[in-house]
């Protein structure tokens, strides 16, 4: 008579359990550092992405104020010419 525990056909079942249980739990192991991984690197794009967007808008508002300047100063130059020519004329 056969016990259970002896059988070759349930120690081989047995074994395959245990071997699934533990390709289960690395699996799962897998899917939680995937998912963690993911989720640092979204934060981790998100922080740079607002870097880059403010190192951005500053550089175009000093471009602007520079912009701004230079169109001023060419306006008055332009005035002063006009100006001397009506005299003249």
């Amino acid at each position: 008579m056969w016990h259970a525990g002896c059988s070759p056909a349930i120690q081989e079942t047995a074994g395959q359990v245990a071997e699934s249980k533990q390709e289960e739990e690395a699996m799962e192991a897998f899917a939680v550092g995937l998912v963690i991984g993911v989720a640092f690197g979204v934060i981790v794009v998100g922080f740079l992405a607002v870097g880059a967007y403010d190192r951005g808008f500053n550089e175009a508002l000093h471009r602007r104020k520079a912009w701004r300047a230079e169109l001023v100063a060419r306006q008055a130059a332009a005035h002063q010419v006009i100006t001397a020519m009506r005299k003249a004329g």
